[in-house]
């Protein structure tokens, strides 16, 4: 399974074309059909979004597992309405596996997901010009 994070278009349908997070990559093992499997993808370095505003991501099967299909778990009762499902297509058939066709699924489907935010800032000792140099030389 791939991540890819893209830009979307003014009428919020989700830009292919302009992809601003590929990656990582997880191998998950097949499960027993019933019973859902938690994935994680762990951004490292974090995900810097351009700006404030609606942003498209999906994951998809990855090379040479094109045509591996699997399921992710949504809830139809439109818990969050400013979200919406978006289905991808292959174009056919093709060893990268691009993004391919981005159709709107249901927008009352929402998928069931977690986001952790990063937002901490990491403290620096301060010091001279002259003792940087001191250290790097």
């Amino acid at each position: 399974m791939k991540l890819y994070v893209t830009e979307v278009d003014a009428n919020g349908r989700p830009d292919i074309n302009r992809i601003l997070r590929e990656g990582p990559v997880l191998q998950i093992l097949a499960g027993d059909s019933i019973h859902p499997i938690k994935f994680q993808f762990v951004l490292d370095p974090p995900l810097t979004l351009p700006r404030v505003g609606d942003f498209f991501f999906t994951v998809k099967t990855w090379q040479p597992y094109c045509d591996f299909l699997f399921v992710l778990v949504a809830d139809s009762l439109d818990p969050y309405p400013a979200g919406m499902a978006w289905a991808n297509h292959r174009t056919g058939p093709n060893p990268d596996c691009p993004l391919g066709i981005v159709d709107l699924y249901d927008p009352r489907d929402d998928l069931v997901f977690e986001v952790e935010f990063c937002d901490t800032t990491t403290a620096v000792r301060r010091r001279t010009w002259g003792q940087l140099k001191t250290l790097y030389r």
